[in-house]
Order: C-alpha cells, then sequence, then structure tokens
C-alpha cells in the first residue's frame, strides 16, 4: 500500500509528534485518519490523531507521495479536496493549487468517479431508456424555467461586442451535418408551434427570431 520513502517518513514524524504532545485549548484541531478510511482505515482511537489545520493539510500533501496505483488516486482526490475547504485555516500557495487541479483534472479523464468518465467509455447511463413517468417528471421540473439574469436584454453593449469578436473567424458547430428528413419534419413542426409576434410597424406576425432581426426598432416602415 504505502512506499518506505522520505516522504513516508515525514508523514508519521508528524502524526507520531502530535499523538505525543498535549492538545493546546487556545489551538483549533482537525481529526484525522492516519490511515485514510478510503485505504481501508477504522475509525479506532490507535488511527485517529488530532492535527492543526497546518499540519493536516501538509499530511495530504504527503500521501500521495507514498502511495500508489488507485490508492495515489484516491490520495490526489482528497488533496485536491483539501484546497478547496472553504472553512480551511491555512493557506494554499498558487503552485500547490496549480497542481492539484492538473492532478484532478488527469483523475476526471483517466479515471473519474467510479470509472464512469473513463475516456472511451459510454456513459454509465447510455442505452437505458427512461420510463414516460420519468420523462414527465422531467418535463414538469423543467418547464417554466428562465434565467432572468440571461435574456438579451441584460446584455451590455460591451458584452455583446465581446461575444460578437470571439466568435468572428470560427467556423459553427453544426456546419456540415446534414439533417435527415424526420429530424426537419420536427424542427418545421417546433417552429410552427412558436408563438408569433406582431410588428407595430408592418403589421406583421413572424415568429420571434425574425422579429428581433428584422421587424421591431428594424423594421423599413418604421
Amino acid at each position: 500500500m504505502f512506499i518506505l520513502n522520505k516522504y513516508y517518513s515525514y508523514y508519521y514524524n508528524i502524526v507520531n509528534c502530535a499523538k505525543s504532545r498535549k492538545k493546546d485549548p487556545n489551538t483549533y484541531y482537525e481529526k484525522h485518519h492516519i490511515i485514510p478510511k478510503s485505504l481501508g482505515g477504522n475509525n479506532l482511537k490507535t488511527n485517529l490523531v488530532y492535527l492543526t489545520a497546518r499540519e493536516h493539510f501538509i499530511c495530504h500533501l504527503l500521501l500521495p507521495k507514498f502511495c500508489t496505483g488507485e490508492n495515489r488516486t484516491k490520495m490526489l482526490y482528497a488533496k485536491w479536496r483539501m484546497c478547496n475547504n472553504p472553512k480551511k485555516d491555512y493557506i494554499v500557495t498558487s503552485r500547490t493549487y496549480q497542481k492539484s487541479k492538473e492532478e484532478f483534472v488527469t483523475i476526471l479523464s483517466t479515471i473519474g468517479n467510479g470509472g464512469q468518465f473513463k475516456k472511451g467509455k459510454p456513459s454509465w447511463n447510455k442505452g437505458i431508456p427512461r420510463t414516460e413517468e420519468v420523462k414527465q417528471a422531467i418535463s414538469k421540473a423543467n418547464s417554466g424555467k428562465k434565467r432572468p439574469d440571461r435574456t438579451s436584454d441584460s446584455f451590455t453593449e460591451d458584452w455583446k461586442l465581446k461575444i460578437s469578436q470571439s466568435k468572428k473567424g470560427c467556423e459553427t458547430w453544426n456546419k456540415g451535418i446534414t439533417h435527415s428528413d424526420k429530424t426537419k419534419e420536427l424542427m418545421s413542426a417546433k417552429a410552427r408551434q412558436r408563438p408569433k409576434k406582431i410588428c407595430q410597424h408592418c403589421h406583421k406576425k413572424v415568429s420571434p427570431s425574425n422579429f428581433f432581426r428584422w421587424h421591431g426598432d428594424n423594421c423599413k416602415l418604421k
């Protein structure tokens, strides 16, 4: 499970010193599993030690350095969580944060949560059909949901300009992709169901997309 290297020695030096000292009532301590539970450790007193927040973080920096294989992956994940602990009472340097983030991204891209994000493998729910009851429940939960903070009216001119500049020279994601006749029929049927808007200048009844482009404030009869 463990490699008996210098990091292993550093780790147990911190643990043994913490075990032999008296707790200061004015100092903040955190409970730490000497052998982490994810590696088979238990909640017995012999496997628990009280560390300062700084010691606790250092121990989680050391653990991946003397673990191998899947155990190392688990310890890297634990280290990343320590870096993002909102209640942390220690400073995470930018270098440590960057390295932890890079290691965490590698975990997601190669192993993931129980292997479900592993490259080349389908998602865990691929091929599992949903019942009509589940579909209706999802539809009901999402119906009527809007984000008032992300409507077109909330976009500032500077925001619109940045979006425009970021898209210039880029090909659309669906360029060259042809639709089947069935897909075209579904798209057409859905478009016909969209509510129409009436232009106050030419009084034509048009779709919302055409309204904002050719009518309203942009109408030629304005």
